[in-house]
């Protein structure tokens, strides 16, 4: 179906296909199309047009759940409203870090007498007043709102009318609300003035950052309660035996299902369904439940505590000797698979016990170098080391770009996935925006940035790739810096090179190119990206190698991880 929209004052959006593809014209037969009048395809062909097809549907796959669970609260939103109510929930949820249940029960304003107020959050020290638009707003509505506010805690009571539904969220909240002396009156829209304004776009690129970027803070209380348990009730363990340098660290066994049930009660991990949160800062990413914990957890409970290494929690804690620990932004540095696998428990869950060490700081450098120390103690590639280093998170925000605002992804963009071992939580969502050839994994882009920054290591690097990470995770700590534009020719070499494997039929076709990955990247780089030329390179190289008499029983393999061979490559470029 041919339809229109109006985008701007000289600009149209124009479709053939009901909205499956977007293009905007400032000239056209208007005679062949309709006006489009459903305003949720308005809204769809906007978003489309501004941040790309496949950014799209997910943020509409969200807007929709957001939807329904308005629904089943008994706020239906109207027939085709352009997402505008389920936008409100969306946008608030992104910027405080909020499960959507949570933005409507707690936050948001349900029903169209708000008194120009959307919605509302608070602190223990400041209250933030929303208006929250997907176009523009009237900047009056923003004194107005800060006026009904006032009025409120002023006198109890909202003058005027349109004004019911906020009076009684006031009413609900007022705990929450009085006695906060400081007042921020924020608002989303694309036109906001207002130094709090933040505009569609950037509430879209917020999320997208959170789905595939590590977090600084996740902006959870985590709060273990841990039993106070006679001796004679449980003569194999005591519960209540705590022991901590105080202020620094804490350590004591704690029931599993205590402990899942404190993990499950955290405000905003929705049950324990987003649980990734706590785990932003494991240098192993995203890890599947460990078999052998399973058999543990199953046939030896009672032995649990003395074959697993235990829980390590870092961040803010509050504790005054009672039986309440509470832990600001807490992030597990270590014991992920302790908590996938009990949280998946219902067998022997009550025979089990956790042993739980807390550190307190809330000294982001710190808590990194907690994370690290704390992985080194047992078996882990150096390569994951590398996923807390501040220069590799760097680069990888420097290689995103502006790509999750831009409609498409363009030739620069790329996502870098920093961990190697665990399947990320964010990679589904960034193969999804970047496209499988665009995610490039942390462990060739070292191989290839490294090497090409150091071509006399050439052979190192692709004959012992651990022990050169490793030298770079003892030496280099926390101050690795990457060239941007380097870094972006690394990973179009990589991708090309990925491209070339993948067009290529027949074993031993296959097995040359993936013998000689590094040089024919190396080579990508140095012919600036002229994959013909690299070839032609790689291909005289054999050649002169295998010809060699003394070379007729030797493995191509054994060249390209010699330390020769980039004498080799360098005679052969001059040429």
């Amino acid at each position: 179906m041919k339809k229109y929209i109006r985008y701007s004052n000289n600009k149209y959006l124009v479709t053939e296909n009901n909205w499956e593809n977007v293009v905007s014209k400032t000239e056209f037969n208007l005679s062949d199309y309709s006006l489009e009048n459903d305003q949720d395809n308005v809204y769809k062909a906007k978003l489309i047009y501004e941040i790309g097809k496949a950014k799209s549907m997910l943020i509409l796959n969200e807007l929709q759940k957001i939807r329904e669970l308005l629904e089943k609260k008994g706020f239906p939103s109207p027939t085709s409203d352009g997402f505008g109510n389920a936008f409100e929930v969306f946008a608030l949820s992104v910027i405080h870090n909020l499960d959507y249940d949570e933005c409507i029960t707690n936050h948001i304003v349900l029903g169209s007498n708000d008194g120009k107020t959307d919605a509302v959050y608070w602190t223990s020290n400041e209250v933030y007043l929303y208006q929250i638009k997907l176009n523009d707003l009237i900047e009056t509505d923003l004194d107005i709102m800060r006026s009904n506010y006032g009025h409120f805690i002023n006198t109890g009571d909202i003058p005027g009318q349109d004004v019911s539904d906020l009076k009684n969220f006031y009413i609900k909240n007022k705990l929450n609300i009085s006695g906060v002396k400081k007042i921020e009156v924020c608002s989303v829209s694309k036109n906001g003035r207002n130094k709090k304004n933040r505009k569609p776009l950037d509430i879209y690129r917020e999320y997208f950052e959170f789905q595939i970027l590590p977090q600084e803070k996740n902006s959870l209380n985590l709060e273990l309660y841990i039993p106070s348990v006679n001796e004679e009730d449980y003569p194999e363990r005591r519960l209540n035996n705590m022991a901590y340098i105080k202020g620094l660290e804490y350590f004591f066994f704690m029931g599993a299902r205590e402990l899942i049930d404190s993990i499950r009660k955290t405000q905003g991990l929705d049950g324990g369904e987003k649980i990734h949160k706590l785990f932003y800062d494991n240098v192993r990413g995203k890890l599947p439940a460990n078999k052998t914990m399973e058999k543990t957890i199953k046939n030896e409970p009672s032995f649990f505590s003395l074959y697993n290494n235990g829980v390590s929690i870092t961040g803010e804690v509050k504790y005054e000797n009672g039986s309440v620990i509470s832990i600001k932004d807490p992030i597990i540095v270590n014991g992920q698979q302790t908590i996938t696998n009990l949280i998946r428990t219902t067998e022997s869950i009550d025979k089990i016990y956790v042993p739980v060490f807390i550190k307190n700081t809330s000294d982001l450098s710190k808590k990194r170098s907690i994370a690290l120390y704390n992985n080194t103690q047992s078996p882990i590639k150096p390569l994951d080391l590398l996923s807390l280093n501040d220069g590799v998170r760097k680069i990888q925000k420097e290689l995103i770009g502006k790509s999750l605002v831009q409609a498409e992804i363009n030739e620069n963009s790329y996502y870098l996935n920093i961990y190697s071992s665990g399947n990320t939580s964010f990679i589904g969502t960034a193969e999804k925006i970047f496209t499988i050839d665009r995610v490039i994994e942390l462990r060739d882009f070292i191989k290839v940035y490294f090497s090409s920054k150091q071509p006399n290591k050439l052979g190192a690097w692709k004959n012992s790739l651990s022990k050169q990470i490793n030298h770079i995770v003892e030496n280099e700590h926390n101050n690795l810096e990457f060239d941007h534009n380097h870094s972006v020719m690394v990973c179009h070499a990589i991708k090309i090179y990925k491209e070339l494997l993948n067009n290529t039929n027949g074993k031993e076709a296959k097995s040359r190119l993936k013998v000689a990955d590094l040089a024919i990247q190396f080579l990508l780089i140095k012919t600036n990206l002229d994959l013909e030329k690299t070839m032609e390179i790689k291909e005289a190289i054999d050649k002169e190698f295998l010809e060699k008499p003394e070379n007729q029983n030797a493995n191509l393999a054994n060249l390209y991880r010699s330390n020769a061979i980039i004498t080799i490559i360098n005679r052969h470029l001059t040429a």
